[in-house]
């Protein structure tokens, strides 16, 4: 007979292993963050602005006054000032969001926290052009978007419990609330919080496990947004950049906002080139196709990957020696165009003219056959769904941007949320992939977690 102290040290053994397995590859990409976050930030941009404004007025006073005059982020803001004047904390806590970043996206995507999975999810995320950090300086970019993102992700840890059948543990809670008072102070993070949450919220509600502890929640991001909307700062603002970089902006019509919405988000997800996208749309027509048996669905889902291909293609093959005329005609892939159509102020929409309604259809029309993808992607129809959903959220992440006279200048710093909803999609897929073929789901890994990583060692050379 087995001798049961035996089998009980058996299984404490088994469970440091465990936690050795996943330790080991965690304090690894620590360490990389670390390296990198001190190797490659400077303090720069408005990371000095925000310093001398804290030298010249203090905290409290430089809260105030930018509250007035420019921006509602108050919270951020105060973090912010501080953390330009102490650079070095900054880096360290930068590695640690960065870690946390991989850590909570590994622990949403997958049944499990694995050593291999931590390496994947961090290949993915490398794909993500983490030098927009300093398109703004280090310490701004950082707080207003990937913090930001990062502390929602904390935020969301309460309807995850829920979601998984655990219980709220009141230390996850307090936490979790204290996250989301910074992140919610961001407004395109508070408004994908509150629309995606909402909706958790309202499933888990019919499946009689909410709990009304998740409202306060809902009433951090409402209030969040009545900051945002009722800072005389907000308005200042507007008025300024709209004079400044946008003059035309203020007689657009809905539509035409819509339409620069919608240019700024598909243009770089759907046209240029970005090996994160690209993957994204190859995982979805291959499961999609695997899926479905009905060949407009498999047809609708490939669509994605084939136009991306072809984008791609276009932009890389040039006419011959020859000048005959005929070789324009010749150029079928030539991509040219797309660069002028997508401008910077839209396409141009006009509603007396079908015409220019193209380019705004063929976005609208390329995300409709990914949600069809998605959707089909996912042997369970809930989690397709739940997909869709969250490609939704990060689409329209930027397309609100739209509405803004910001919305080109602020660059691509504000496509922050899309990138990190496309990992998370990614990543989801991976796990799908999982479920039809180990094997060559595992060698897909290897080789998307090597890339990554080199991705991430070629972003010192790019400094």
């Amino acid at each position: 007979m087995d001798n049961p102290n035996s089998l009980g040290d058996t299984k404490k053994r088994g469970n440091v292993g465990k936690k050795i397995d996943y330790l080991v590859p965690l304090l690894i990409i620590a360490f990389l963050t670390l390296v990198f976050n001190f190797y490659m930030a400077a303090v720069s941009g408005d990371d000095i602005t925000y310093l001398d404004r804290l030298n010249s007025m203090g905290l409290i006073e430089a809260s105030k006054a930018h509250y007035e005059s420019w921006s509602a982020r108050i919270v951020i803001e105060a973090v912010l000032m501080y953390l330009a004047k102490y650079f070095t904390l900054w880096k360290i806590l930068n590695a640690a969001v960065m870690t946390g970043t991989v850590w909570l996206l590994t622990k949403y995507a997958f049944p499990k926290i694995t050593g291999k999975r931590l390496f994947l999810t961090f290949g993915v995320y490398s794909f993500v052009p983490y030098g927009m950090m300093d398109e703004a300086g280090w310490v701004a970019t950082a707080l207003n978007y990937h913090w930001a993102v990062f502390l929602a992700l904390v935020a969301f840890y309460p309807f995850y419990q829920k979601l998984q059948g655990e219980k709220i543990t009141i230390p996850i809670y307090v936490a979790s609330l204290a996250a989301a008072v910074f992140a919610l102070n961001q407004e395109q993070v508070n408004s994908c919080f509150l629309v995606f949450t909402t909706i958790i919220s309202i499933y888990l509600f019919k499946k009689k496990q909410y709990e009304f502890k998740l409202l306060a929640f809902s009433l951090l991001s409402l209030a969040g947004l009545g900051l945002f909307l009722l800072s005389p700062g907000t308005t200042t603002r507007t008025g300024i950049e709209t004079e400044v970089r946008f003059p035309a902006f203020e007689n657009f019509s809905f539509i035409n906002k819509l339409d620069i919405g919608l240019s700024s988000f598909g243009k770089p997800f759907f046209i240029d080139s970005n090996i994160l996208f690209f993957l994204l749309f190859a995982l979805v027509a291959f499961l999609a196709f695997t899926r479905s048996q009905n060949y407009y669905v498999r047809f609708l889902s490939m669509i994605p990957l084939g136009f991306n291909v072809m984008v791609y293609l276009g932009g890389t093959m040039r006419l011959g020696f020859t000048h005959y005329a005929s070789n324009h005609l010749s150029a079928i892939f030539s991509t040219d165009r797309l660069n002028e159509i997508f401008a910077d102020t839209g396409t141009g929409i006009a509603f007396r003219h079908p015409s220019t309604w193209l380019p705004t259809l063929l976005i609208l029309g390329l995300i409709l056959c990914l949600l069809v993808g998605l959707v089909t992607s996912f042997e369970d129809p809930k989690v397709g769904i739940l997909a869709a959903l969250i490609f939704l959220m990060g689409a329209s992440a930027r397309v609100i941007i739209g509405f803004s006279p910001t919305s080109w200048a602020s660059g691509i710093r504000t496509y922050f949320i899309t990138y990190m909803v496309a990992v998370f999609l990614v990543l989801l897929l991976l796990n799908e992939l999982r479920k039809i073929s180990k094997p060559k789901s595992e060698v897909l890994g290897l080789a998307i977690t090597v890339l990554g990583f080199c991705t991430f060692l070629l972003a010192f050379f790019n400094r």
